[in-house]
């Protein structure tokens, strides 16, 4: 019963969350750029790319362990909002923005 408990403490602490939201920034960060080259280089539309239809997913996922919330590590907050700027240059592609800009 005792080591139920203490996995339990061991899961809330912060070190754990804050690994957890590690983990989520870099799936969302990584699914933005698979996006990214579906639509630039693949020549997809966004709404045919599974990558960028998985961007909802890894954007909740982000923020369910409190990715948005002001106390999030800078740096795990600049590759999220990296990850949101590709996602809207990927819509912005598929819309028939001049690939140049990006």
């Amino acid at each position: 019963m005792w080591k139920v408990l203490l996995a339990g403490l061991v899961l809330t602490t912060p070190a754990f969350a804050q690994a957890g939201l590690a983990i989520a920034t870099r799936n969302f960060i990584d699914t933005a750029e698979r996006c990214v080259l579906d639509v630039r280089d693949r020549g997809l539309k966004y709404e045919t790319s599974i990558n960028c239809r998985q961007l909802k997913d890894a954007s909740l996922k982000y923020i369910e362990p409190g990715g948005d919330l002001t106390t999030t590590d800078p740096s795990l907050a600049l590759l999220a909002e990296r990850a949101r700027s590709m996602a809207w240059m990927a819509r912005a592609l598929s819309a028939g923005a001049p690939p140049y800009l990006w």
